[in-house]
């Protein structure tokens, strides 16, 4: 993925041009010529209708442009990918959104604002990515995969209100799959112990965090993930089960919400997994302001393993 491309991979990918040649360590071992960077391509504009604000319209943009090589820009929203398959006809990974509903484009937090306001029919304005782009991301996304043994599964909700897979609780610091329903879609696709590492883009840190982000998610689902075969057995998951025994001693025990200091309605626990849990209706208003738990300001990025997972192209020891 663009935004967890390794170093070595990303510099390489900056340097890259037509006659390249990348080994399987990431490097760059033929480059005979330099030519100009590409330009973008053409513009042309896409009309979406949005019945109400709150309607989500699927288009999710590169937070990081920056780490992007020419001809991107970071005052440009550059589209990531699509959960929608309805505007896959008509909009691209990596095309550049360059107006919304007439208004110029400045930044991605800009497109994704102007986008959230607008109602009705929503004018888009796209500038096509250059196709040899495309392939050269495309090309260091599947070699990144391969060397970290992760494996990509994308595949369409078709509506589904409920996935039907369960995360281990007894490892806070991972995402792991203890259970998929005979029903579920993603029966036969994923297996128990399994570890999820993005949905949609989004970091899979805790087994809390990332069912938001499986409940959340609409359209297709681009998951990352390692197969159980691949993660250690014994010293990783042990330590990870530690840590998740000494955590849950530190659950809330009381009747009282931490953030609303009434009985306690519907607990549930913090997507940090720091063991802290207050009304449903309170975590989700103090989720949509900070990550950080109200209590003790854990964070599920500082709590989880997932990143070490990642960066071990081996098997964990």
């Amino acid at each position: 993925m663009p935004l967890s491309l390794p170093p070595v991979l990303l510099q390489c990918f900056k340097r890259r041009s037509a006659s390249s040649v990348v080994d399987a360590d990431g490097k760059c071992v033929q480059n005979t010529t330099k030519r100009e960077q590409p330009s973008l391509g053409r513009k042309y504009e896409v009309l979406l209708y949005k019945p109400k604000q709150s309607s989500v319209l699927g288009i999710h943009f590169i937070s990081r442009p920056q780490d992007l090589p020419r001809p991107f820009t970071s005052e440009q929203a550059v589209v990531f990918f699509l959960t929608d398959i309805a505007l896959t006809s008509s909009i691209a990974p990596f095309d550049v959104v360059t107006k919304v509903n007439g208004f110029s484009v400045k930044s991605t937090l800009h497109a994704i604002m102007l986008i959230r306001e607008a109602v009705g029919n929503v004018r888009i304005t796209i500038q096509r990515c250059p196709p040899n782009i495309i392939e050269s991301v495309r090309f260091i996304q599947t070699r990144w995969r391969k060397q970290r043994n992760i494996a990509r599964l994308t595949i369409d909700r078709q509506g589904a209100a409920m996935l039907g897979i369960c995360l281990n609780p007894r490892t806070p610091q991972l995402a792991l799959v203890s259970k998929i329903k005979s029903w579920s879609i993603l029966h036969g696709k994923l297996q128990v112990g399994d570890a999820l590492l993005f949905v949609n883009g989004s970091l899979c840190c805790t087994p809390v965090q990332s069912t938001l982000l499986l409940r959340s998610a609409t359209g297709y689902l681009d998951i990352l993930y390692r197969p159980a075969d691949t993660i250690c057995r014994t010293s990783f998951l042990q330590a990870c089960i530690d840590s998740g025994k000494h955590s849950q001693q530190g659950y809330t025990t009381e009747d009282e919400c931490s953030i609303c200091f009434s009985d306690m309605t519907h607990p549930q626990p913090w997507h940090a997994g720091c063991g802290h849990s207050f009304c449903a209706k309170c975590s989700e208003r103090a989720r949509s302001r900070s990550a950080a738990c109200p209590i003790c300001r854990a964070t599920p990025q500082s709590f989880s393993r997932t990143l070490e997972l990642i960066k071990r192209p081996s098997t964990v020891q």
